[in-house]
């Protein structure tokens, strides 16, 4: 819990491109005794049923929006922001099935024997460990998305909370529609630092649809900042103070072995 919540402040509020949190993740597990191989592979296919229950998510969106009433001047936009978002999902899927991540991995152990970093050659086995993360463990697989799925239909919550909160006249439906897209959209914009703009404007779009007027829609992104803020700024002080007992560690450890060999 409290490594996926240093992976989402750091997505959420550092100029990182939204996937600085994972290669930090990673590091910490290492930290915590976990092979590099190790935790890279459950980094991998965390964010793997992340993005797949998202897709379920987007698609679940996109028929409520269909079936309802909507202003379809703006819906091939959005079909065409989700249809990004989707092309992401299967290159990155493609990418574990066809042996991307074992070039990965043999690039990554070439620059460790190049420059002598002898941490970096622990990612020998990433893709092996990949593959078995997904055949030994299927049903624990299964069960992340399933959760990934839950926490998606919680942030439906949040906007309907935040709608009633405006004023808005707006059931879950739209909460859903409005959720569902605007992460599709924000998925659609990884490289872009903590989605800025993206998200903001899908709000605006997507409520335009849905007859909600652009004044709600910012004051509905802005809200949604506010508790990024509130959760994110905490959640980077437990990074640092992860970071500092490690170097602490490492001093004392550096101090022991000099004492010894004096």
């Amino acid at each position: 819990m409290r490594l996926r919540w240093i992976r989402e402040a750091i997505n959420s509020l550092l100029p990182v491109a939204q996937i600085g949190g994972e290669l930090i993740t990673a590091r910490l597990l290492a930290m915590r005794g976990v092979p590099l191989n190790r935790s890279g592979a459950a980094i991998v296919v965390d964010l793997t049923t992340q993005m797949a229950s998202q897709v379920v998510f987007t698609m679940f969106g996109l028929g409520l929006l269909f079936l309802g009433n909507h202003d379809g001047a703006m819906t091939p936009w959005i079909i065409a922001g989700c249809g990004i978002g989707f092309l992401l999902v299967a290159l990155f899927i493609g990418a574990q099935r066809f042996g991307m991540f074992k070039v990965l991995e043999r690039a990554l152990i070439r620059l460790a024997d190049k420059f002598g970093w002898s941490s970096l050659g622990e990612v020998s086995g990433l893709h092996d460990s990949i593959v078995a993360l997904y055949e030994e463990h299927a049903r624990r697989v299964w069960v992340s998305g399933g959760h990934h799925l839950i926490s998606w239909l919680l942030g439906c919550l949040e906007i309907w909370m935040t709608l009633w909160a405006l004023g808005v006249d707006a059931g879950f439906r739209e909460a859903v529609i409005i959720e569902s897209l605007a992460q599709a959209i924000r998925m659609a914009g990884v490289i872009v630092p903590g989605a800025l703009g993206v998200q903001e404007g899908g709000f605006i779009v997507i409520c335009g649809l849905l007859g909600i007027p652009p004044h709600s829609a910012v004051a509905m992104a802005l809200i949604r900042r506010i508790r990024e803020i509130a959760l994110g700024v905490p959640g980077l002080v437990a990074w640092q103070i992860m970071e500092g007992k490690h170097l602490a560690r490492r001093r004392a450890r550096a101090r022991a072995a000099s004492e010894a060999s004096s």
